[in-house]
């Protein structure tokens, strides 16, 4: 039985500015060319009070919206028990169960992220991420694997089955012919995993291709170096993301 306690959820309104910034970033075209969008079928979602005060509510995108065009007033609020929506507003079913789900199975999480990033896609359909670079060693104990894509149709049931892979500790999971989900305390945490995992995977695809032998680092290192990291970038993901957002503002001039 899960012992994971309930996130104290955070204010509405910044919670909504922190997730409309990582939906902007994850489809950012500038230079640093994360390129997640992929039409309007990705979604996100995150726990916060209700902006009438009255309870705790689930943020999502509604059905239609690119991430580049996210805005914080666009999220609506779904009931974080019924999953119905409150207010105005339609969110598609596939995405309302999966998010309902990510949220239900880990209440110590606000934010869960799904896409389909390209690396990512790619390398799962035959490889295992591998810890061989700084990235990689950053998130290698956070994954984990389901190999078994199916359309059902109780998505309900699927959705439940497959979040319930993620256990209690894990903030990764990599989907076979599908795309990824990533869930953390914090929203900035969840777009950072998201852009490490593309960026990791998108490193061992390119060592492949090269035709060389990878190197592993083992587990006992890649602890040690994010203990290091821990230590002196104790606030990277939250950061990495304001920095995002500043270029964005910057290019949108």
């Amino acid at each position: 039985m899960s012992t994971l306690q309930n996130l104290e959820a955070r204010d509405n309104a910044i919670v909504r500015r922190e997730l409309a910034k990582a939906c902007r970033a994850l489809a950012c075209a500038v230079w640093y060319r994360y390129g997640m969008q992929d039409s309007v079928t990705n979604h996100v979602s995150a726990v916060a009070k209700a902006k009438d005060g009255n309870g705790i509510v689930i943020l999502i995108a509604p059905s239609g919206v690119m991430w580049q065009n996210v805005t914080e007033e666009c999220f609506l609020e779904l009931n974080k028990e019924t999953g119905e929506v409150i207010g105005e507003g339609v969110v598609p079913m596939v995405p309302r169960r999966m998010q309902l789900a990510a949220h239900r199975r880990r209440p110590d999480v606000e934010a869960a992220f799904h896409a389909h990033p390209q690396y990512a896609t790619a390398l799962w359909k035959d490889f295992t991420l591998r810890c061989i670079h700084p990235t990689s060693m950053a998130i290698i104990d956070r994954v984990v694997y389901d190999r078994h894509y199916d359309e059902k149709k109780d998505y309900k049931v699927a959705f439940d089955q497959l979040l319930s892979q993620l256990g209690d500790t894990n903030n990764i999971l990599m989907m076979e012919n599908h795309g990824i989900i990533t869930v953390a305390d914090t929203v900035a945490k969840a777009f950072d995993y998201m852009y490490k995992v593309e960026m990791a995977s998108k490193i061992q695809l390119t060592a492949i291709s090269s035709g060389v032998e990878l190197k592993d680092i083992s587990l006992e290192k890649a602890e040690a170096y994010r203990s290091v990291v821990a230590v002196n970038f104790p606030n990277i993901a939250q950061e990495h993301l304001d920095e995002v957002e500043k270029i964005l503002h910057s290019s949108s001039k």
